[in-house]
């Protein structure tokens, strides 16, 4: 599936709300630098003032850190396409051609903060980390029409990414808080239970694929 063809899908507000946006320096900060422009999805202290100006940027909020070194700005962070950039160009060289799926994808059409872990579909395991954060692989048979591309990053479909949520181990589920997460992705992208329930029918395999059931079925009782 082509971003083209999913364009129907994508929500129609990017500008977020005036109490999230980043605060702006004040007459007691003369010395805050500017908000930076024309950078890369992943900033380091060498794309702005150094290490005092980038510590500055994240105090004031304009950037959001992914670990000591690198961090991303918040207005990028708030726009689908911007989480996107940020995701392809945070995947290790290697990987940048796979998909991301589960909290991954979640982060991308969600929001919120940057997951905890790299989850991407592929069959081979790997140890490289990134941002200190390790990369879960799921060797799932995903149908090309539950996958899509945003930018260069290929990513599970909001519907295909619900339904991960909910195949996920219960405890992650209630760790996470993913039921929230999945009524704003049928909210904001417009879908219901039974496209959910069509893409458990083909996952028969999994051993969750009950439960995620249970889990996408009570939710939608109690909503």
């Amino acid at each position: 599936m082509t971003t083209d063809m999913y364009q129907p899908m994508l929500p129609l507000w990017d500008e977020p709300p005036a109490e999230c946006r980043a605060p702006q320096a004040t007459a007691d900060e003369p010395d805050a630098p500017p908000p930076p422009s024309g950078l890369p999805p992943i900033i380091t202290a060498e794309h702005v003032t150094g290490p005092l100006g980038m510590h500055m940027l994240i105090r004031l909020g304009i950037l959001i850190p992914l670990d000591d070194v690198h961090a991303y700005r918040r207005e990028d962070g708030e726009s689908l396409y911007g989480r996107a950039a940020i995701t392809a160009a945070a995947l290790p060289t290697r990987i940048t051609a796979m998909t991301v799926c589960g909290a991954t994808a979640a982060w991308v059409w969600h929001g919120g903060d940057f997951p905890t872990t790299v989850d991407i579909l592929s069959s081979s395991h790997h140890r490289t980390r990134v941002f200190g954060r390790p990369i879960r692989t799921r060797a799932r048979r995903v149908p090309a029409d539950q996958i899509t591309t945003i930018g260069t990053l290929s990513l599970t479909t909001p519907e295909r990414t619900a339904c991960d949520l909910a195949l996920s181990p219960i405890e992650e589920i209630r760790a996470h808080s993913w039921q929230p997460v999945i009524a704003d992705l049928m909210k904001q992208y417009d879908f219901g239970l039974q496209p959910c329930l069509n893409i458990l029918d083909g996952c028969s395999y999994l051993h969750t694929a009950k439960q995620a059931r249970a889990v996408l079925t009570d939710f939608a009782c109690a909503v």
